[in-house]
């Protein structure tokens, strides 16, 4: 029998990303943590990036994944 859920259609909004985790949709933006670049990421639905804040040392992404 088939299914009667319609499907959505899916978008790619930015792409590049090294190790992209944890996505959060807050304030029209998608937030994600890029683990492979040490960068907090905000995208919005047109594909605009922004880097809402890097860490300037390793050690800061080693002690919040732990």
């Amino acid at each position: 029998m088939p299914s009667r859920i319609a499907a959505r259609n899916a978008t790619v909004i930015t792409e590049g990303l090294a190790f992209g985790e944890s996505p959060r949709w807050h304030e029209g933006r998608l937030w994600l943590c890029n683990w492979g670049t040490g960068e907090i990421v905000a995208v919005d639905e047109e594909g605009k990036r922004g880097h809402a804040h890097c860490a300037d040392s390793p050690a800061l992404f080693d002690r919040l994944a732990a």
